[in-house]
C-alpha cells in the first residue's frame, strides 16, 4: 500500500489547481452532469491533471485494498456496540505490540470516545478506505501511567456520556456513575497505578477529559486509523473472517 503523503499530496495539488484563475469555459449538460469539452481546458489545468493522474490511480488502489472479510457489520451502539468493542480490542492488540518494543509494563485497559469513530464498518469485504471513514482524523495511540483516582474520573467520564469504546475492563453505569469495575479480570484496586491506552486527542483533554491534560502521556508512534488497518490486516492475513459480539463490557442499569 502507498503511504498517505500520496493523498496529501494530491489534495495539495488540486487545492492549487482549483484556487488558480483560469479562463472561462463553455460546457454541454448531460443528465445533470457537466460535460467539457477538450478544447476548453487550459493548458496548465491539462498538465497539471496529467501530473496528478498516476497518484490519483495509486491512491484509488490503495483505499480499494482489501483487509478483511466481516460476517457482520459493525456498527455504533451505546453503551456497548460491536464497533466500539473492535476497535478499543485492536487499539489495544496493537498497543500491546508497540509496549513491547517500547519495554513499557503491559497497558491494563484501553478507552476510545464513541464520538470519534464517525461511520460503520460493512458485512462483507472491509478496505483500506472503509477504515479511513471510520476514523479520518490523525489521531495516534498514547501511553499513560495515572492513579486510581484518574481511572475512577475516566469511567465516570464515559458513564456520564452513557458507554464509550472500551477493552480490558467491565463495567456497570447506574445513574451516570461507573460501578462493578472489573480491570483484567480483577476488581479494581485504590492503592495502585493503572497503565491505559487511549487517542493522544482524548490525552490533551479533547472531548471534557481536562484532568487528562496534567498526565504525561507517550507516543506509541502508531495513529489509530493505522492501528486498525494493521490488525485488520492481521487478521485477514491468517484466513480468518471478523466477527465482533457485544459480550457485557459495559450495561447501562439505569
Amino acid at each position: 500500500m502507498q503511504k498517505t503523503h500520496l493523498r496529501t499530496l494530491l489534495f495539495g495539488i488540486l487545492a492549487i489547481l482549483f484556487s488558480c484563475k483560469t479562463q472561462e469555459s463553455t460546457y454541454q449538460v448531460k443528465t445533470s452532469q457537466y460535460t467539457f469539452k477538450s478544447d476548453s481546458i487550459p493548458k496548465n489545468v491539462s498538465s497539471t491533471l496529467a501530473f496528478i493522474e498516476p497518484y490519483r490511480d495509486s491512491l484509488k488502489r490503495s483505499m480499494n485494498f482489501p483487509l478483511v472479510y466481516a460476517t457482520q457489520a459493525l456498527t455504533k451502539e451505546l453503551p456497548e456496540g460491536n464497533l466500539g468493542n473492535y476497535c478499543a480490542d485492536a487499539s489495544l492488540r496493537q498497543a500491546i505490540i508497540k509496549c513491547n518494543q517500547l519495554n513499557l509494563e503491559q497497558p491494563d485497559f484501553c478507552f476510545l470516545n464513541h464520538g470519534g469513530l464517525r461511520s460503520s464498518l460493512p458485512q462483507g469485504i472491509i478496505t483500506v478506505g472503509n477504515v479511513f471513514e471510520l476514523m479520518p482524523f490523525e489521531n495516534e495511540l498514547v501511553y499513560l501511567k495515572v492513579s486510581s483516582a484518574t481511572v475512577d474520573s475516566i469511567l465516570n467520564w464515559i458513564a456520564i456520556k452513557g458507554g464509550a469504546p472500551i477493552a480490558g475492563i467491565k463495567f456497570q453505569i447506574n445513574n451516570k456513575k461507573a460501578e462493578q469495575v472489573i480491570i483484567q479480570n480483577q476488581v479494581k484496586k485504590n492503592e495502585i497505578q493503572y497503565k491505559i491506552i487511549t487517542s493522544d486527542y482524548l490525552a490533551n483533554g479533547g472531548d471534557g477529559l481536562y484532568f487528562l491534560k496534567q498526565e504525561k502521556p507517550i507516543s506509541l508512534g502508531i495513529k489509530v486509523r493505522d492501528a486498525f488497518i494493521q490488525d485488520l490486516q492481521n487478521i485477514g492475513s491468517r484466513k480468518d473472517s471478523l466477527s465482533v459480539q457485544k459480550d457485557g463490557r459495559l450495561i447501562k442499569i439505569q
